[in-house]
């Protein structure tokens, strides 16, 4: 009977715990992979994800905490990692400042990313007014993710130069969500306290 009631309690409290953690940010992570083609053979994009919407609901670019687009070449090599949005902040691409209208990002909480593209108004571009990055870095964009013979275009840029582009065809998207540690900690935390009252009794 100890048993069952520390075990009822529990469940209960774990309940209310998890209710009110998906009131806070969420995290996924999207895998976009394919065919590979172009300048730069790349195999896949990952782009992680932060939002407060409520799963189901529509996220765009103005409701991320962070986002983070990672491409990688076809040896699954992590060749350039681009961390568009910092805990709100819109960061900066090859030195060169963005804003939340250099980002397009329209997404369904919980479920998939329909378009994204890390620089929509080419801020890269040494052509581009202002902008020029230095170094190497890359414009990732793809309408319509989900849609038949839909295919994401990466533009690698060198010094604010554009190379000739690549593509990845054949899309295959996953999305996964992430625990937060925090909230992971504290479920642990919840179920050892559990165990440890039952003992007690």
């Amino acid at each position: 009977m100890l048993l069952s009631r520390s075990f009822l309690s529990f469940s209960l409290a774990a309940s209310a715990f998890l209710f009110a953690a998906s009131a806070e940010a969420a995290t996924y992570v999207t895998q976009i992979s394919g065919t590979g083609s172009g300048e730069t053979i790349i195999s896949r994009i990952e782009i992680t994800w932060s939002t407060n919407v409520a799963v189901g609901g529509d996220v765009r670019p103005g409701d991320l905490t962070d986002l983070v687009f990672s491409i990688y070449d076809n040896g699954n090599t992590l060749i350039f990692t681009d961390h568009a949005i910092n805990d709100g902040v819109v960061q900066t691409v090859g030195g060169v400042p963005r804003t939340l209208s250099d980002i397009d990002f329209i997404a369904v909480s919980g479920v998939y990313i329909s378009d994204f593209d890390n620089d929509i108004n080419t801020v890269e571009d040494r052509e581009a007014e202002g902008g020029g990055a230095t170094g190497i870095t890359f414009n990732m964009y793809c309408p319509g993710v989900h849609y038949p013979g839909t295919e994401a275009i990466i533009f690698r840029y060198v010094d604010g130069v554009r190379m000739e582009p690549s593509n990845l065809n054949d899309l295959t998207v996953t999305t996964t969500v992430i625990p937060e540690p925090s909230a992971c900690m504290a479920f642990a935390g919840m179920f050892g306290l559990t165990l440890l009252r039952r003992k007690r009794a």
